[in-house]
């Protein structure tokens, strides 16, 4: 798993330096968080779809395709890891990049059990719009 934090040196990522109008499903299930990353992500001309809890985000998922989750952690109905066992036990389902959004801190283990899971990477809460553009660039690089 590679981490978000962009090297110390390197310039900070800009919108430019990723895929504008790719399709975001955000997993959330607090209503601020929610507004954040609409506004986070819809500014930097991203199509965004948010899911209440992990049940609605596999909907979601099979339904749209997206082209990367931000997946929080801790949920009601079904938590993030929950929601990308179901996800890759399903062969149909889309397999877009995951990103876990936490407020936890993850040791070797629980990073390893995420890993194993197919995550690409761990975002901490609050989120941090530098590390978040490097995400984005990372998975969604521009054409």
């Amino acid at each position: 798993m590679i981490s978000a934090v962009p090297p110390a040196n390197a310039p900070p990522p800009t919108p430019a330096d990723f895929r504008s109008g790719a399709r975001i499903v955000v997993a959330e299930d607090d209503p601020a968080s929610q507004k954040l990353m609409r506004v986070l992500l819809e500014k930097l001309g991203l199509e965004v779809h948010i899911a209440p809890d992990g049940r609605r985000a596999v909907e979601l998922i099979r339904a749209l395709s997206p082209d990367l989750v931000l997946m929080d952690m801790h949920m009601p109905m079904m938590d993030g890891p929950e929601a990308i066992r179901a996800l890759r036990a399903d062969s149909a389902a889309p397999q877009p990049p995951v990103v876990i959004l936490s407020a936890d801190v993850f040791g070797a283990k629980e990073a390893h059990d995420l890993t194993v899971l197919g995550v690409a990477d761990i975002l901490a809460k609050p989120v941090n719009r530098v590390h978040l553009y490097a995400v984005l660039a990372r998975l969604l690089p521009a054409a």
